[in-house]
């Protein structure tokens, strides 16, 4: 901080001699190369936050005397001035990374956009909340390979493998589909393009060479590329008879072919068969009459192979083999530390903090800490430190900064006033998040996206072009059923949902009090108060089969309150059971997608290959029947270890499905 505010202060470049007697922290380095280690690191610092540090000569009659200096107009964000309209389609863009690994950069851009307008500081973005998340870790560090176009190096596994392979690939994009993100780019080994999920990155990635190294070809389409590579395959068409009121799931696949009298005949065309074949399964002993014969066959095939993974010899063996390994997780997770902040992310809260402060004196700090998006405490913290910080050690070269009385005056700050200009990694999250608002239709004033969007691209500059390789879409959802809730939300009135749900696949029919709309993962949500559950709830929107808005007040009541997503959608009951699968390595996806409490590697001897991994997880399950669905999906691949008495009527219930499709007695549905 103080090398900052001292080269902008500065009107001439500085030798390291000078910065050593100017610089504080320096002067009080005990050896001339403790100074110059101190030096090298914060110089690389500076640059990686952005800072625009320069080397240049520092008098023109030595040569070979070199000098440090920040130039005020390449430091300073460009003036530039955004409506109140505008900085609310700003903030819903920020706040579609907020459950990601970026967000702490998209709320920092938007701080740094907002400092010199408090005038603006009311701008709501109201009750609608696109999230784009980004919560793979290694996210940042592709994102950033990709913007300086160089190469790295990852261990992949493949969806349905047992081991990762290692991979030297050139990044030319990302693309988030369906709440995952994907990398593009060429694999240097392969000698072709290549699209992985990153998801199933495992470890860390690693960057290698120059940046720049290479090109993007001018014909490449990295977005279109991944959503080729991850597109439906070809559908078979299947007629089935379900129970009258079950398959909600499935029926939305569906066409109804004929209404029986205790059940539905349905015609589905547009689900891949393989995809076909484990819904079918699901439903157990809710389904009969299924065509044609091959797909009938492949469903006795999948419950056969359920059955086969639970009544397996070693089943005991492994039950125990995977608490101990979870336990061992456990141990060594007590033993790690908590995480230390890293003296460049805290530089960079405080360079975005003093402008927005300058801007905002004598604000009380609990609405200072809101606002910066920080607790009271860290602000406390934070302003102490600000003591210290000056262009110099006198009196009158330091921040002064007043705050006893619950307000914060800020002075002597004239060097940082004005916001460093965005960071690679703020400009990105700001403009991909609005450029995939505009794509979103009835959510927001289009014209007002627009306008903010040419405003940043200008004040991004060159770091722009970074976001023109990062591609995230959030249209895919019913415009009118958006802007219906929507609607709803404004006026304030309550909403009667169809709603076809997935914990018990049953449709009902409910009264709601909207709270807002949220998109998580790649689905989109309208959160409320439930008047059947007497409780808040998320519903889907791709499950809502009808809505409308009715003529009654929908004010939701004080008991609720919209949940914290970041830990993802699901969120268990109080009294939830604690289950432990053990999953394949066709069926680790599970653990990527739904919230699981603990994991751990182990190895396991199969049929087909000795020392298999596989993976043992826990998770909180509110509804024990969704479990048995679950496990059931997955065909074998996954088994259930624990609790035993669950295990028992997975067994029982997929015997009876069985035998029910085989033409035998159908069993009563237990």
């Amino acid at each position: 901080m103080n090398l900052v505010m001292t080269l902008l202060w500065t009107r001439r470049p500085l030798s390291r001699h000078e910065l050593r007697r100017t610089v504080e922290q320096y002067r009080l380095a005990q050896s001339d190369e403790a100074f110059e280690r101190m030096f090298e690191r914060d110089k690389d610092e500076l640059r990686e936050l952005g800072v625009p540090l320069e080397t240049v000569e520092a008098d023109p009659l030595f040569e070979d005397e070199v000098g440090y200096r920040i130039r005020s107009d390449e430091y300073v964000l460009p003036e530039i001035r955004f409506e109140p309209d505008e900085l609310v389609v700003l903030g819903l863009a920020a706040r579609t990374w907020s459950h990601g690994t970026l967000g702490g950069a998209a709320a920092q851009a938007l701080r740094k956009l907002q400092a010199t307008q408090p005038e603006n500081d009311g701008a709501s973005a109201g009750p609608v909340e696109p999230r784009l998340g980004a919560s793979e870790p290694t996210f940042p560090d592709i994102l950033r390979a990709v913007q300086e176009l160089r190469e790295i190096r990852f261990a992949y596994r493949r969806a349905g493998s047992a081991a990762s392979r290692q991979r030297r690939v050139q990044p030319w994009g990302l693309t988030s589909i369906r709440g995952h993100w994907y990398l593009t780019g060429f694999d240097l080994d392969r000698q072709e393009e290549r699209v992985f999920r990153l998801s199933r990155i495992e470890g860390r990635v690693t960057a290698h060479g120059r940046p720049g190294a290479y090109a993007v070809p001018p014909d490449a389409r990295p977005a279109e590329i991944a959503r080729a590579a991850v597109s439906e395959t070809p559908s078979t068409v299947i007629e089935l008879e379900v129970e009258r009121g079950a398959a909600a799931g499935l029926r939305r696949s569906a066409e109804v072919v004929e209404e029986l009298e205790d059940s539905s005949r349905l015609r589905i065309t547009s689900l891949p068969r393989e995809d076909a074949v484990s819904e079918i399964a699901t439903l157990l002993t809710r389904v009969r009459r299924v065509e044609p014969l091959e797909v009938a066959e492949a469903v006795v095939r999948h419950l056969d192979a359920v059955i086969d993974a639970h009544t397996w010899s070693g089943l005991g063996e492994v039950a125990a083999q995977a608490e101990g390994a979870l336990a061992e997780e456990r141990r060594r997770s007590s033993r790690r530390h908590g995480s230390i902040e890293p003296a460049t992310a805290r530089l960079s809260r405080l360079l975005a903090m003093v402008p927005w402060l300058v801007h905002r004196q004598g604000i009380d700090i609990p609405a200072a800490a809101e606002g910066l998006g920080v607790t009271e405490d860290q602000l406390r913290s934070d302003l102490e430190l600000l003591f210290m910080c000056g262009y110099g050690s006198m009196p009158d070269e330091l921040i002064e900064v007043e705050s006893e009385n619950g307000q914060i005056f800020i002075r002597n700050a004239d060097a940082i006033e004005r916001p460093l200009r965005l960071g690679w990694d703020e400009a990105v999250t700001l403009i991909v998040g609005l450029r995939a608002l505009a794509g979103v239709p009835g959510l927001h004033d289009d014209d007002a996206v627009l306008r903010a969007l040419t405003k940043l691209e200008a004040a991004a500059g060159d770091l722009s072009a970074a976001a023109d390789r990062v591609s995230a879409r959030m249209d895919d959802v019913d415009a009118e059923l958006l802007a219906r809730l929507r609607s709803a939300l404004e006026q304030g009135k309550r909403v009667h949902l169809v709603y076809d749900g997935a914990a018990r696949d049953e449709r009902t029919e409910r009264d709601v009090d909207l709270l807002r709309v949220v998109s998580a993962g790649g689905q989109w949500y309208a959160e409320g108060w439930c008047h059947r559950a007497q409780a808040t709830r998320l519903f889907r929107l791709d499950r809502i089969v009808a809505v409308e808005v009715l003529d009654v007040e929908g004010t939701p009541p004080p008991e609720a309150v919209g949940r914290d997503l970041s830990a993802g959608v699901y969120q268990p009951a109080a009294d939830a059971l604690t289950a432990t699968l053990l999953l394949d390595p066709a069926a680790r996806w599970v653990s990527e997608y739904y919230p699981v409490e603990e994991q751990a590697t182990l190895e396991i001897d199969t049929e087909d290959a000795a020392a298999v991994p596989h993976l043992a997880v826990t998770l909180q399950v509110s509804r024990p029947q969704w479990l048995i669905r679950l496990v059931v999906r997955l065909g074998g691949h996954a088994r259930l270890l624990a609790p035993a008495e669950l295990r028992e009527t997975l067994l029982d219930r997929t015997r009876a499905a069985r035998a029910a499709h085989t033409g035998e007695t159908r069993p009563a549905d237990g």
